[in-house]
Order: C-alpha cells, then structure tokens, then sequence
C-alpha cells in the first residue's frame, strides 16, 4: 500500500523480479569494466626480465592483470615457469 510521506517513486522497486535485479547488477557491473589492453614485444621482455630477477634473487613479485573485464593485482614469489602455457 502507497502512503503519503513515504517516496512513492520507488515504492514498486520492491517488487522486482530476481531476474531484473540480476540483470541492473548486471549492467551495472558492465559500466566499470575496462578493454584488455594490448602488449608489445618490449613489454613481454621487461616482464621476462623481471620474472627472471625475482627468481634469481627470491623476490616478491606484484603484477596487475586484466581478468574478464577488470584488472586485479598478484602477488608473490615465482618458483618455476611453464614456457607451454
């Protein structure tokens, strides 16, 4: 029941569907998502570069990654490398 006093704008929200509210979280989510950026060959080398340092000097590591849409930072010690992924 609509009340006075109350905002009646948004008193139907209420009655969203599972779906439309999956669907708004959605498209909300999509508004921050950013391109996969592109990497050059001098890039790919100074990631080598600093993949082999960390190795021979048994440092830690923090590299920012592009995952579906977003990027996320990783951390960490590098322990081996598979050259076949």
């Amino acid at each position: 029941m609509l009340t006075a006093g109350h905002n009646l704008m948004w008193e139907s929200s209420r009655m969203m569907l599972p779906e439309h509210v999956e669907c708004i979280l959605d498209w909300r989510k999509s508004l921050d998502e950013e391109k996969k950026p592109i990497i050059d060959e001098q890039q790919w080398e100074e990631f080598g570069q600093t993949i082999q340092e960390a190795i021979a000097n048994n440092q830690r590591v923090k590299f920012t990654i592009w995952k579906d849409g977003f990027f996320e930072d990783v951390k960490g010690w590098v322990h081996n490398i598979d050259p076949q992924l």
